[in-house]
């Protein structure tokens, strides 16, 4: 066997009369070190060329190897890479990630008074694998909701969840640890790795303690222009507490404002009126929206007056220049200051149809009108439109 020149002198045969698959197996026995066949090798040419055929298939067979193993792999879901889409946005949380968290979060974000929350998709990046209460939440969220598993302190970790690619990162804070600095110190660290990263990453973070804020100035990458902010519980909480000892009731106000609420319409399930009414005020939401050209030159009262009689809408401050980071909204400004081009009005309204108003009122089509729920938008051209159309679908920061 392996010899070819199987002829003697005489003619005549002299090798092994031996079958196709019995010359299969012993060969595969060969390469596999486990020879069952039970046929040996009589000449030195066959011990020659099957020895070396032996060394190539098992030299061939160990390269290869890995790359079977590598095929072969099944890797988890959670371990894989964010696929992005041009088709939609995402934001990146990470930090201390929790079911209830997560849960309150994501009722927020998707709450049916917020349009444009349909656009995004929301990616959580954790060190840990998904248990059953969060398989649970991403099957309740399964198109809006991905889980993967890694570190923000991981280059790799944040390339997976296309970093680059997000509109946003958010880090959650811990509110219930007993050491508040080193939470602080944590989420910090967090947002150093994630600007050494992208320096231009829009960054929202969660810090416990007030004093722990100066921190993050000392972040060459930390800009307010990139859209970076840092909410201080501590700072939130006490400030609420302040004004409410000013103005009993304001924390009550601005919490239901900041929250999102629903109401059906039922007034029967209340036994007073001022409980109607207070259902029905909970049910209110802060927003923001560019005025439309028919605002341009209008002082605040004008603006508020004509909000709140024709469109039903209440305004509650002015934006001048809303692209300035350094600059902020004024409430209840003077006569002097007047409604530009690119002005942003802050609006209290049940949803976002209402506060459109605002943004797509046009005098000559819409100023005979005596329903506010018959402003649509227009074909006449309006900027404001386009430019937040422009940034909704271009912009990334």
């Amino acid at each position: 066997m392996g010899d070819p020149w199987v002829l003697g002198s005489n003619r005549s045969y002299n090798g092994q009369l031996i079958s196709f698959w019995r010359c299969f197996l012993y060969l595969y026995g060969r390469v596999t070190l486990l020879d069952l066949s039970g046929m040996r090798i009589h000449t030195m040419l066959g011990r020659i060329i099957i020895y070396g055929f032996q060394i190539l298939a098992l030299g061939i067979v160990s390269k290869a190897i890995p790359r079977i193993v590598a095929l072969l792999r099944i890797v988890p879901e959670c371990d894989k890479s964010y696929p992005s889409s041009v088709m939609s946005l995402h934001l990146v949380v990470c930090g201390h990630v929790r079911v209830s968290t997560m849960t309150a979060f994501l009722k927020e974000f998707y709450n049916s008074d917020r349009d444009l929350s349909d656009y995004f998709k929301i990616v959580i990046l954790d060190d840990k694998e998904p248990d059953e209460e969060m398989d649970c939440l991403l099957e309740l969220y399964f198109n809006k909701l991905d889980y993967r598993r890694g570190s923000c302190m991981n280059m790799k970790d944040l390339n997976r969840v296309k970093v680059m690619d997000a509109e946003a990162v958010l880090i959650l804070a811990d509110r219930t640890t007993s050491d508040s600095d080193a939470e602080d110190a944590s989420n910090i660290m967090r947002v150093v790795s994630i600007k050494n990263y992208r320096f231009n990453a829009r960054v929202i973070v969660q810090l416990l303690q007030y004093h722990n804020k100066a921190y993050l100035q000392n972040i060459p990458s930390w800009s307010t222009k990139h859209g970076d902010v840092v909410i201080c519980i501590a700072e939130l909480r006490l400030g609420l507490l302040a004004q409410s000892c000013t103005a009993p009731g304001f924390s009550t106000l601005m919490a239901n404002y900041f929250t999102t609420r629903s109401n059906n319409g039922d007034a029967k399930k209340h036994s007073e009126a001022w409980m109607a009414e207070y259902d029905r005020g909970t049910s209110f939401e802060l927003y923001s929206r560019p005025f439309s050209a028919a605002f341009i030159g209008n002082d605040f009262t004008q603006a508020c007056e004509f909000c709140y009689r024709r469109l039903k809408i209440v305004l509650l401050a002015l934006h001048i220049h809303p692209d300035d980071p350094l600059s902020a909204p004024q409430i209840s400004p003077p006569a002097s200051v007047t409604i530009e081009e690119g002005t942003h009005g802050y609006f209290i309204a049940d949803t976002t149809q209402e506060v459109d108003r605002a943004q797509f009122y046009c005098i000559k089509c819409h100023g005979d009108l005596s329903d506010p729920e018959d402003i649509q938008r227009c074909a006449c051209p309006s900027r404001s439109f386009l430019r937040t159309m422009e940034i909704l679908q271009l912009y990334r920061f």
